[in-house]
């Protein structure tokens, strides 16, 4: 199954890739044939774009939810929780769980107390909950939210026994999902691409 998917992911990069070509063409093309409303890539203005815009794509909201929601992942499943939720085990991982609900309440409990009153620090300034910074900051606030359960549950349980060990279960998310940060890489330029052309 593992490999499936990552021929798939593969090929789908290709298939951006290639894409990304034919579109560098395609404008070219359109552009010679004087098609109004497109801008070739190949021109002074279109190189200039790609150049400026290699970068400026790429920073958008998404990435970093990518980044953050990876991180979560992977200290969630290096810390043993989700092992937790479907087993019984010994007592000091009974107490681990106890111990990671219970942050996880007063986590919660914090973010209630940020959000639920009507001058909570993080409403938008007419005192609604959507666009607001919560809003904004709901991806960060759930992806630390599992960080800090699963570090505690891993930390109670001896899975994680140094700070190398929860650097390592962080990074590890990261590594995980690689493919998908070179899928956005690549669906992020062709979107700007486009943008530009039409």
């Amino acid at each position: 199954m593992k490999n499936k998917v990552g021929s798939f992911m593969a090929w789908l990069a290709i298939a951006l890739a290639v894409a990304q070509l034919l579109l560098v063409l395609l404008s070219w093309l359109l552009s010679a044939m004087m098609v109004s409303g497109v801008h070739s890539l190949l021109s002074g203005e279109g190189l200039r774009y790609m150049a400026a815009q290699a970068t400026r794509s790429l920073l958008s909201p998404l990435l970093a939810w990518l980044l953050m929601g990876a991180m979560a992942w992977g200290c969630l499943s290096k810390s043993g929780l989700l092992h937790a939720l479907a087993y019984r085990h010994s007592y000091r991982h009974r107490v681990a769980f106890r111990s990671s609900l219970v942050v996880l309440v007063v986590l919660v409990a914090v973010v209630l107390l940020l959000t639920v009153p009507s001058h909570a620090v993080l409403l938008s300034a007419t005192g609604s909950l959507w666009p607001s910074p919560f809003s904004q900051a709901l991806v960060p606030i759930v992806a630390l939210v599992v960080v800090l359960v699963s570090v505690c549950y891993g930390w109670l349980s001896r899975t994680f026994d140094s700070v190398v060990s929860v650097f390592h279960a962080l990074t590890w998310g990261i590594a995980r999902s690689a493919s998908l940060l070179l899928l956005y890489v690549l669906i992020a330029q062709l979107v700007g691409l486009v943008q530009f052309v039409f």
